[in-house]
Order: structure tokens, then C-alpha cells, then sequence
């Protein structure tokens, strides 16, 4: 269901955070990785009325942004950039 997706996507993209945080970045970057696929199943189906889709549709990007930021304190810039590409896309 729509809830449980939801409830997935906020447990990896805190996961996800706290991880980068604790210095665990590739289980970082798997949590978001996971954070990411139910996003795109959570786009692909009807979301409330507007004004909730919109303020989903801002939060869906949570682990986009925060991928960039694990990447960039990599020093990974290429991949930081396909990342910021692929938020943009959903933006």
C-alpha cells in the first residue's frame, strides 16, 4: 500500500542519514539506494489531493539530496552530479 511505502521510504532515508552521519558509507549509500526505489514506486501511484502531493513530491527528494552530499564528502563529483541530475528530473 501507499502507507507502507511510505513508511519504507522515511525508515531508509533516515537510515540512510544517520549512517552518512556516522561515517558507514556504503551502507549509506545502500540505504538510500532502497530510500530511492520506493520513491519511484511512490511516484507511479496517486498520492491525496494536491496541496499532499506536493509536499510528498518535495519529500520524495530527501534521498536524492542526500546522496549528493555523501558523494560529494567522497569526493565523488561525477556520480554526486548524476545523482543532482536524477532530483532535477523528478522535480
Amino acid at each position: 500500500t501507499i502507507r507502507q511505502d511510505m513508511l519504507r521510504f522515511l525508515a531508509h532515508t533516515q537510515h540512510g542519514k544517520l549512517l552518512r552521519r556516522t561515517g558507514r558509507l556504503e551502507n549509506a549509500r545502500l540505504a538510500l539506494e532502497q530510500a530511492m526505489t520506493v520513491t519511484e514506486r511512490l511516484r507511479t501511484g496517486a498520492i491525496g489531493d494536491a496541496s499532499q502531493q506536493a509536499f510528498t513530491h518535495v519529500s520524495l527528494l530527501a534521498p536524492y539530496h542526500e546522496m549528493v552530499r555523501l558523494l560529494v564528502e567522497q569526493k565523488r563529483f561525477a556520480e554526486a552530479w548524476t545523482y543532482a541530475e536524477r532530483a532535477k528530473g523528478r522535480a
